[in-house]
């Protein structure tokens, strides 16, 4: 008997501010990336891992995360193929966060009232 379990966790630093978009049908999607220093990896030497949201959590992210913040983030990992411009195919991983929380000092415009 088989069974397939998918799960991740990480916690690192956004390497650049979150993107939101809207899907056609009006759904908000958040992407970010993290990188993650692995123990026994120096800080010089982080791996990378795209981190994607949607709905509410998507808006959340967008609005209180920025560059450098350090977050906790629970998903699964999803694998996509896509056909850039010039017709290559073109692969990549993602985690899809179940929870995304917040670590370290928030955006200085950012108060406990407005969470």
């Amino acid at each position: 008997m088989s069974s397939a379990f998918n799960k991740v966790i990480f916690m690192g630093n956004l390497t650049h501010d979150p993107e939101l978009k809207t899907t056609e049908s009006g759904l908000p999607v958040c992407s970010f990336d993290i990188a993650v220093n692995e123990p026994g990896r120096t800080q010089s030497d982080p791996f990378f891992i795209r981190i994607v949201t949607f709905r509410k959590q998507a808006e959340n992210c967008a609005r209180y995360l920025s560059r450098g913040r350090p977050v906790f983030v629970e998903g699964r990992m999803q694998a996509r193929q896509w056909e850039d411009q010039e017709g290559n195919r073109r692969k990549s991983s993602e985690v899809i966060a179940r929870l995304v929380k917040f670590l370290g000092r928030p955006k200085e415009q950012e108060t406990l009232d407005s969470i």
